[in-house]
């Protein structure tokens, strides 16, 4: 297909539109380039790119760091990440997710503290959907060796599609059942429910009729009744 200038992996018309077909907004998290074959083959500074931050952010969504793997153990590079996101996007990036949910306790989230960010939703398993923290509501980590909270919200990740299909290896009827399961506990605590999606992960031919999935699941998880709400607007929200 590329050989066709038609990139399967440029959807973001097709992600947007259904998002406001289902009444969701959507928090968009963009890697930049790091190691070769490990983080971003583009440049964020792309004007391809930077019209795109700006239709989304005008259309109700916002946009957040996707933290290289080398963020995660380096303040350095975490700087680094998050000056050159900032210099191209429209509004102030207040949160990421980490890439491959690479995570090192506590450091991790104190570069992304002292980097200046407000917002983590990294704390979920790559293998198994489920309560990484057994929790589903915001809450900040404990710093032991010096003994006080670490300053930077964490919003619990519930559900990876990769961890639905790569991992887990489920027929589609297994994870619409399982992540029933997952949605009704939410509701009887009133927590949130966070999905990463990620727009790579539409390939039909790997796995014939995701994408009918993936509209099956927003169904119904918009039959909930759900407020839909960014992690920006839950930061105003504490």
């Amino acid at each position: 297909k590329l050989l066709n200038n038609n990139n399967p992996y440029w959807n973001f018309s097709f992600l947007q539109e259904v998002e406001e077909k289902y009444g969701f907004k959507a928090s968009y998290f963009f890697l930049p380039k790091g190691i070769k074959h490990a983080d971003a083959y583009y440049e964020l500074e792309e004007n391809r790119l930077v019209n795109l931050y700006n239709e989304l952010i005008v259309n109700g969504h916002e946009i957040g760091l996707h933290g290289t793997v080398g963020s995660s153990v380096s303040l350095e590079k975490m700087k680094s990440d998050y000056n050159r996101i900032s210099r191209v996007v429209p509004q102030k990036v207040l949160g990421m997710r980490q890439h491959r949910l690479n995570y090192i306790h506590p450091y991790t989230l104190i570069y992304q503290s002292e980097t200046g960010l407000s917002y983590d939703n990294t704390l979920g398993f790559a293998a198994h959907e489920g309560f990484r923290n057994s929790y589903c509501l915001p809450f900040k980590l404990y710093h032991f060796e010096k003994d006080k909270i670490i300053d930077i919200w964490e919003f619990p990740l519930n559900v990876m599609d990769i961890t639905l299909f790569a991992y887990r290896k489920y027929k589609y009827d297994d994870a619409i059942k399982n992540i029933k399961i997952i949605v009704d506990e939410i509701k009887k605590m009133h927590g949130i429910f966070t999905l990463l999606w990620h727009n790579s992960f539409f390939d039909n031919i790997e796995y014939p009729g995701i994408t009918e999935f993936y509209l099956k699941l927003l169904g119904i998880i918009k039959k909930e009744n759900p407020a839909s709400i960014l992690f920006n607007d839950l930061l105003k929200k504490e």
